[in-house]
């Protein structure tokens, strides 16, 4: 279609509720209303739904805090091993002897991706539990 062309028809058709319900979720997937699904597959142009789901936000600061956190063990752990066997350490890295705070980030860790997990499933955690 020509872009100067203006759109005058209408076209109306008939649709069961399931039907509606599959067109909706269809056209909201590829992030289109209705009438421009309908357009585009009624014209043979192709749409692409988003690659990304909407992103949850708490959970994907959960995530970030979760990668620091493994991040800061793998450097302990790393410099232990590099004292270890004599090597020299980095030099404003953490302390190669604090191996009992990185098992307790380590523990406070697997305690989060447990939250994490269970919020991606859908469940949610009891305040109760002590995690």
């Amino acid at each position: 279609m020509n872009k100067s062309e203006k759109k005058t028809e209408i076209v109306t058709i008939r649709l069961t509720k399931t039907q509606l319900d599959r067109l909706d979720a269809t056209a909201q997937a590829a992030n289109l209303s209705r009438s421009a699904f309908i357009v585009r597959a009624a014209t043979g142009k192709t749409f692409y739904p988003p690659r990304v789901p909407p992103i949850n936000w708490q959970l994907y600061a959960q995530l970030n805090e979760l990668a620091t956190s493994l991040n800061a063990i793998a450097l302990v752990l790393s410099q232990a091993d590099r004292k270890q066997r004599g090597e020299p350490l980095f030099s404003s890295a953490a302390n190669p002897d604090d191996l009992e705070s990185a098992l307790a980030l380590i523990q406070t860790t697997g305690e989060k991706l447990t939250e994490v997990q269970l919020a991606l499933s859908g469940v949610e955690r009891a305040i109760e539990n002590n995690y």
